[in-house]
């Protein structure tokens, strides 16, 4: 499903026109290594690296981490995601997205909580500009 996703956002994304700035990189949203060791994969890796594939665009995989084990979003209210959230991710290596628009990928966006919070720590971290993409919402 990840290379259908990939190819859709792609597809929306020149249907809009939209051009990406110079010195970008794409960034998926982590999981919790545990969970991703029972789940076997980070769905919003493999969107990231097809989307990146058929863009030309560079991915960073481990830009992020997940250093908190937290609940699943989808389980709570919009003032519990907030604070769920706080302090749950990491940026591996600040230096490297220094001065770059980081473009987030995630799979599901449903009130935005996950990707503002990494968004906060990106622009905090030195981002020039944090973008977001979601194959569902």
């Amino acid at each position: 499903m990840a290379a259908i996703l990939s190819r859709l956002i792609v597809t929306a994304l020149g249907y809009y026109r939209m051009d990406f700035p110079k010195n970008v990189v794409l960034v998926p949203v982590p999981l919790y290594p545990s969970r991703e060791r029972v789940r076997g994969f980070n769905q919003s890796d493999l969107i990231a690296v097809g989307f990146g594939q058929r863009l030309n665009l560079p991915v960073d995989t481990s830009a992020i981490q997940k250093i908190r084990k937290t609940k699943p979003q989808m389980e709570l209210r919009r003032e519990e995601r907030i604070r769920n959230l706080e302090g749950a991710f990491a940026l591996k290596n600040p230096d490297f997205i220094r001065g770059k628009t980081v473009i987030l990928v995630d799979d599901v966006c449903t009130t935005g909580t996950t990707l503002e919070e990494i968004a906060t720590l990106l622009r905090h971290s030195g981002a020039r500009r944090v973008w977001a993409i979601a194959a569902a919402r």
